[in-house]
């Protein structure tokens, strides 16, 4: 009850509020809204939730069907789902594969996706023209998106999916990770590239980048020190969480390879 954003949340929980379950409010004042589609949009129908369905696109002013041709693919069986989700807000795409979830007919609107791993949208990666395809109703693309937890990592601010100011989610708060001993090219920068992008389902390469800082706080991590095998950055030793002696411009960023 009384949420009061600012408009700058990722979340409505990130925004003020009473409290949970605590309100003065009858079932008359249930809040309901309605969300406009952008060209290129896109979304989830007919799962069992709003995070698994058959994967639809908004064009020219109507939802259409995605073909699953190349989905099934390496490497766009990986590029393309997390691109998908992505878009929507989630951490990363499955593709569940021939027929799960069909289209209602055989008209497609987009067929033969082949992202790259640099899109930031669907929209954006290598395609047929609107409306041209060979696909039959079963080949409807189906997806299963997975949220964010805590010690997931994003790219943020970036020219491509794969670039941008790193930031971890800690106490659900997005905060951002301080350059101290990642400055210089050596082993520890390398070290912290390779675990960052393969947690963020790229190859274990990449390079850093100081030109992308600028993030707000929390800054969540300072002096971060990798050995390269852990599965994740909160594996990796530093100072502790929101213990720094930094300010934003000593954020991280990097490009992780495709």
């Amino acid at each position: 009850d009384d949420v009061m954003c600012t408009g700058t949340e990722e979340t409505l929980a990130q925004c003020p509020f009473l409290g949970w379950r605590q309100h003065n409010c009858g079932s008359s004042e249930t809040l309901g809204i309605r969300c406009v589609a952008a060209e290129g949009d896109v979304r989830l129908v007919g799962g069992p939730h709003g995070m698994e369905g058959r994967m639809q696109i908004y064009h020219n002013s109507a939802w259409g069907e995605v073909c699953d041709d190349y989905w099934l693919t390496s490497p766009y069986s990986k590029y393309n789902p997390d691109t998908a989700c992505q878009q929507m807000g989630y951490k990363r795409g499955t593709n569940l594969g021939y027929g799960v979830y069909p289209a209602p007919s055989d008209t497609f609107v987009m067929d033969n996706v082949q992202c790259a791993g640099t899109e930031k949208r669907i929209v954006n990666c290598p395609k047929n023209a609107w409306g041209s395809e060979d696909c039959s109703a079963s080949e409807a693309v189906g997806l299963s998106c997975s949220i964010y937890v805590a010690g997931d990592i994003r790219l943020v601010d970036g020219t491509t999916r794969n670039h941008g100011r790193v930031e971890i989610l800690h106490n659900n708060l997005w905060g951002t990770v301080c350059d101290d001993n990642l400055e210089s090219a050596g082993t520890t920068q390398t070290n912290f590239i390779n675990v960052a992008c393969r947690q963020l389902n790229y190859n274990t390469t990449g390079t850093f980048d100081l030109n992308v800082t600028g993030g707000e706080d929390p800054i969540s991590m300072d002096d971060v020190t990798c050995t390269g095998a852990e599965a994740g950055l909160s594996a990796c030793t530093f100072g502790g969480w929101n213990v720094h002696n930094c300010s934003h411009v000593e954020d991280s960023g990097f490009t992780c390879t495709p």
